[in-house]
């Protein structure tokens, strides 16, 4: 039996003095433990950078959650939308007007207040307005270029202007309307 606490108390003393987050139970010795049990917020650790890399990875894992290799998926995405676009452009006559309200719906769901709320509580004032922008203006680029490749200049001009001035505003994009039914 004595054996045994003997190896439990040796057992404990290895521990408490191998792992740092473990404080002894003694008040008499003055410890540092400024680098002890402090864990970096949010705010100090993501910067924009790391933002992005992090959706890139969300991204990727809806990708394969959907079912399409990344590979296929990157390479498919291009292709099909410039296939849309241009099947667009040669069936409508307002295609340039539809195009914007597309790329327009496409953005506003950036606009969510909650997910504005959050980069709010973790980036400062002037580096949520930068991530906004870039993002707004990274969503709506595709658009843009094909916009440009239409010569469709001034529809170009107009959209990325709609999309700075939606990165000022917040608002959400769900539609709840209940159709009544006949009895």
């Amino acid at each position: 039996m004595i054996y045994f606490k003997n190896l439990y108390l040796s057992t404990i003393r290895i521990i408490i003095t191998k792992l740092p987050f473990i404080l002894p139970k003694r008040r008499d010795k003055q410890i540092n433990v400024l680098h002890i049990n402090t864990l970096p917020t949010i705010k100090q650790k993501l910067r924009m950078k790391e933002y992005f890399q992090l959706q890139f990875k969300i991204l990727n894992r809806k990708m394969i959650d959907f079912g399409i290799p990344l590979l296929i998926g990157y390479t498919l995405l291009p292709i099909v939308f410039i296939l849309l676009s241009n099947y667009l452009f040669e069936k409508t006559e307002f295609a340039n007007y539809v195009y914007g309200l597309f790329a327009l719906s496409f953005v506003s769901k950036l606009s969510e207040p909650k997910r504005n709320d959050f980069l709010k509580s973790i980036f400062n004032k002037d580096r949520y307005k930068k991530l906004r922008l870039l993002e707004n203006i990274i969503y709506c680029l595709p658009f843009t270029l094909f916009l440009i490749y239409q010569k469709q200049f001034v529809f170009s001009v107009t959209l990325n202007l709609c999309v700075i001035i939606i990165m000022l505003f917040n608002f959400s994009t769900n539609l709840n309307v209940t159709i009544p039914t006949p009895k």
